[in-house]
């Protein structure tokens, strides 16, 4: 599965101008340039967005196929780029394979529309399961009963945050067609999902691998971290991150006082915890306590 939101993986970047020529012709400039039959999993009910930007997937040959081999090489490099700079790009979704002879249209049209749900509003929104990290965190955290949500689907294959590589399986039978849980979509852990992603990136600068309950840690401190008022995902990780490499942090005395600072002046909580850093690097948790209030 690839998710082109930012663009092909590198050197299979669509030609544009071949798309073009063909009008509608976005699938089958892609399968110019693959030259595999692709799976677009864009249909009319996703009318806000563009099939350019919209998950596909490829049909690899059966067997050896060296797309395989280079598809994970992507991958891989995809979640060291990441782990290097705290954020990144992942196009390789994983590798999803049918029971029987299923056509690749009609997987297709399954997976999109377990990515769809309704919101508490009713508002239709999309959960981003093309995203390793975010499928991994649901996989994860959800509760999800993924037999029945994949039923059809032999296997989903993709490479966790440690670079394990996790599976999916659904039940064997024709595929009910149904859409993500309301549990899981309510859960919150989409809306935290950005956070949790960008922790657990900068995180793994530091440390690797994490352990097997690091997202359970994370998702604690993200939660933390709103409730101490901060609002922004981007500044939610920052916070989580921190705490999580360096426990003092959570208890430096001015941590609040620099959490208003950044809200009232729009700034990013990351470069002020950079400023500060030195305040709690290295230091123990209580050490801002008065001896008599330290443990024995």
């Amino acid at each position: 599965m690839i998710d082109p939101d930012h663009g092909d993986p590198p050197g299979v970047e669509l030609d544009e101008s071949a798309g073009a020529a063909f009008g509608d012709g976005v699938r089958h400039a892609r399968e110019a340039v693959w030259q595999r039959p692709v799976h677009t999993l864009h249909s009319s009910e996703y009318r806000r967005f563009t099939e350019v930007n919209f998950p596909y997937l490829v049909q690899f040959n059966e067997g050896n196929d060296p797309w395989l081999t280079t598809s994970i090489e992507w991958a891989v490099q995809e979640h060291l780029n990441a782990c290097a700079i705290g954020t990144g790009v992942y196009r390789i979704g994983g590798w999803v394979r049918p029971h029987g002879e299923r056509s690749g249209h009609a997987l297709a049209r399954q997976l999109a529309l377990l990515m769809h749900f309704r919101g508490s509003d009713g508002s239709p929104g999309l959960a981003r399961l093309q995203d390793r990290r975010v499928l991994h965190l649901l996989h994860q955290r959800a509760g999800i009963d993924w037999s029945s949500g994949l039923k059809g689907v032999e296997r989903w294959c993709y490479l966790d945050h440690n670079l394990v590589l996790q599976t999916l399986q659904g039940a064997p039978g024709v595929p009910g067609f149904q859409a993500l849980p309301a549990a899981a979509v309510h859960s919150g852990l989409l809306d935290r999902s950005m956070a949790v992603n960008l922790a657990v990136a900068r995180w793994l600068r530091s440390a690797f691998p994490l352990p097997e309950n690091a997202l359970a840690l994370v998702l604690d401190k993200v939660r933390i971290a709103g409730q101490r008022g901060v609002r922004h995902a981007q500044d939610q990780g920052a916070y989580a991150a921190e705490a999580l490499i360096d426990p003092a942090f959570e208890h430096w005395p001015d941590l609040d006082r620099l959490i208003k600072t950044v809200a009232r002046f729009h700034q990013r909580l990351s470069d002020g915890m950079d400023l500060h850093r030195p305040e709690w690097t290295g230091k123990p948790p209580d050490h801002w306590r008065r001896p008599e209030e330290r443990p024995a």
